[in-house]
């Protein structure tokens, strides 16, 4: 292997290094906002009823894409402790006129 070889190894090596805190809070920043879409949900439902039910499934399946796409092997036990943050945090948001705007905007959209 030549000089110029080993240096362009070592400096990928190097980016990807860097690159990994990056990709990492990321990651975070879209399961939580993954996690928020879910609680929002169960609020809006717990707010304006049923109609609900289908975007709050549709944001657990979304959350539960991300994890496995980023956690293949996560446990079902992992999951589901996500789960429930996700809809108890759902569950215990107070409705402020913030949250009830984006309700009605979302319903106004189609959900």
């Amino acid at each position: 292997m030549n000089l110029q070889r080993i240096k362009v190894l070592l400096a990928s090596s190097l980016l990807a290094l860097a690159l990994t805190p990056m990709a990492s809070a990321q990651t975070r920043d879209t399961t939580a906002m993954l996690q928020e879409s879910v609680a929002k949900a169960v609020a809006c439902r717990g707010e304006f009823g049923n109609d609900w039910d289908q975007v709050v499934r549709e944001a657990l399946d979304s959350l539960e894409s991300h994890l496995l796409e980023q956690d293949p092997d996560m446990s079902k036990v992992d999951l589901d402790v996500v789960y429930t943050e996700a809809l108890e945090g759902g569950k215990t948001m107070p409705m402020t006129q913030e949250l009830r705007a984006y309700c009605q905007q979302a319903m106004a959209a189609g959900g």
